[in-house]
């Protein structure tokens, strides 16, 4: 990673994204998606947005953002993007953006995941907790 911070950007994710998406979702070995696999990448494209990390596809962020409430639902970096404050930068954006628009942000985790100590450094807290997950709501 270069020493200054990168340039971030999204767009919105397309059709012609879905082998990109692949590639996200199940690495560089994955087989070419088809029938269901593909399918299941279609779901990603609603309320999904590329991020542009120096202009190259770096991520993926789906935001359902309702009239009053808004949920991330997914937070997705390349193995060499993640760690380096790009998610932050991202979900700091959402919250900034939701607050101008006077909604409420959500979004549940693992148990395992370890961004769960990056949601909770960028203000959410626990409001529901599962057997492997919890439901996290900015304050």
């Amino acid at each position: 990673m270069p020493d200054r911070a990168p340039l971030l950007a999204t767009r919105p994710a397309t059709e012609q994204d879905l082998p990109w998406l692949a590639l996200l979702r199940h690495g560089p070995d994955a087989a070419p998606p088809d029938g269901e696999a593909l399918a299941a990448l279609r779901v990603l494209l609603d309320g999904g947005a590329i991020v542009l990390v120096d202009g190259l596809p770096g991520g993926l962020l789906r935001v359902h953002r309702g009239s009053r409430d808004w949920a991330i639902q997914q937070v997705q970096l390349l193995p060499q993007y993640r760690r380096a404050g790009i998610g932050s930068r991202l979900i700091a954006e959402v919250l900034a953006e939701a607050r101008r628009d006077g909604a409420r942000v959500s979004l549940s985790v693992l148990k395992t995941n370890p961004a769960l100590s990056l949601y909770e450094r960028l203000g959410f807290t626990i409001t529901a907790e599962c057997e492997n997950g919890y439901s996290m709501r900015a304050v």
